[in-house]
């Protein structure tokens, strides 16, 4: 076997490394369904980050946003989000999962968490999940607009007991073990690939 054939083998599984590492998140997201009447643009993104799609029947969980309102203007860093679970409950394991702007901020086991977010607009979603943490359910999401303490009336301090979201190590691991079990099987696929490449004299 000569330095071309091992080069290519190489550069073969290269490619399909790269290849597998960006198709998992994009794979994970690419959701197609249909939004809810109150704010149909974002309940169809939040719907989209689910790894499930739900079902729409009548005794399907859901999940409300209460506060802050759809196109609120809330003053001060901390957001205090407030939800509603209908068909579900919060205990042994199951709880929901926060996301700010497409980006997962982790998973709540109460009705209320507080988020730190400075001023800017944000998409807020508020998705279901499970003791194995699965998306479940119908999903919810708001617009919000984080102003400046000084711009208006400060937000309400939040609640006693809320706290901010908890993260998930474990998908973000899972994941990487994926990808690397992947990346191994397709180095191991392009030696051999490279192997059977006729050697040039």
């Amino acid at each position: 076997m000569n330095h071309a054939t091992v080069t290519t083998g190489w550069i073969t599984a290269s490619w399909i490394v790269l290849a597998v590492a960006l198709a998992i998140p994009l794979a994970s997201r690419a959701q197609s369904s249909e939004g809810q009447p109150a704010t149909p643009g974002i309940a169809e993104r939040c719907r989209a980050l689910m790894t499930t799609t739900p079902e729409d029947l009548p005794d399907t969980p859901s999940i409300t946003i209460l506060t802050p309102e759809h196109e609120a203007t809330t003053y001060g860093n901390l957001v205090v989000v407030q939800v509603e679970p209908t068909n579900f409950t919060f205990g042994e394991g199951r709880h929901w999962h926060v996301w700010v702007n497409g980006a997962l901020q982790g998973m709540v086991y109460q009705p209320t968490t507080v988020l730190n977010l400075p001023p800017g607009t944000y998409e807020i979603c508020a998705l279901l999940g499970d003791a194995e943490h699965q998306d479940l359910g119908i999903p919810d999401g708001v617009l919000v607009t984080v102003a400046d303490a000084g711009a208006g009336t400060p937000t309400a301090a939040p609640p006693p007991g809320a706290l901010t979201p908890q993260t998930e190590p474990e998908n973000s691991l899972l994941r990487v073990v994926l990808i690397l079990v992947l990346g191994a099987f397709a180095a191991g696929g392009g030696w051999w690939v490279g192997r059977r490449l006729p050697k040039k004299r």
